[in-house]
C-alpha cells in the first residue's frame, strides 16, 4: 500500500495568486517510521505542535526557525518520500475559465486535484511501484 499526503497553499503575492496542492507519497511502512521521527523532531526543543508556516514560528528568531526547518528537512531527506505537486494561477482560472465551464469545475481546486491524480499515476509508473495508493 502506498500513501500520499497532500495539502494546499494559496499565495496572494503579486498578480498571479497561485493555488498549490503538494505533498509526498511512499509506502505505508515508511510513513509510519517517518511519522515517528517527524513527531519526535517536532517535540524536540524548541518544540512545535505542528508545522504550519503561517503561524508556528511567530516569536521565534530567524536562527531558531531555520534550525528547526533544517532538522525537519533532515527527516524528509532520511526517508526520501516522492514529491507530488500541482499549481494553478487563480487569477488566470477566474479570467479564462469561470463562466465558461460547468458549475462543478468553477473552483481552481478541481484542476489541481486532477493534476495531483495524474502526478500520482505518473510517479507510480516512473518509479515502478505497485499496489493501491491512498491519498490523505
Amino acid at each position: 500500500m502506498l500513501e500520499g499526503y497532500v495539502d494546499d497553499s494559496a499565495s496572494d503575492a503579486g498578480t498571479d495568486k497561485r493555488l498549490v496542492l503538494a505533498g509526498y507519497m511512499q509506502s505505508a511502512e515508511a510513513w509510519a517510521r517517518l511519522t515517528e521521527d517527524w513527531t519526535a523532531e517536532l517535540a524536540r526543543p524548541p518544540a512545535l505542535v505542528s508545522l504550519h508556516m503561517i503561524t508556528c514560528f511567530q516569536g521565534w528568531s530567524e536562527e531558531a526557525r531555520e534550525a528547526k526547518i533544517d532538522s525537519l528537512v533532515a527527516v524528509l531527506a532520511k526517508y526520501k518520500p516522492l514529491s507530488i505537486e500541482c499549481s494553478i494561477s487563480r487569477t488566470a482560472h477566474v479570467e479564462e475559465l469561470r463562466g465558461r465551464t460547468p458549475y462543478d469545475l468553477r473552483h481552481p481546486y478541481f484542476p489541481c486535484f486532477v493534476g495531483i491524480m495524474l502526478g500520482v499515476a505518473r510517479t507510480v509508473l516512473e518509479e515502478d511501484l505497485s499496489g493501491p495508493v491512498e491519498l490523505f
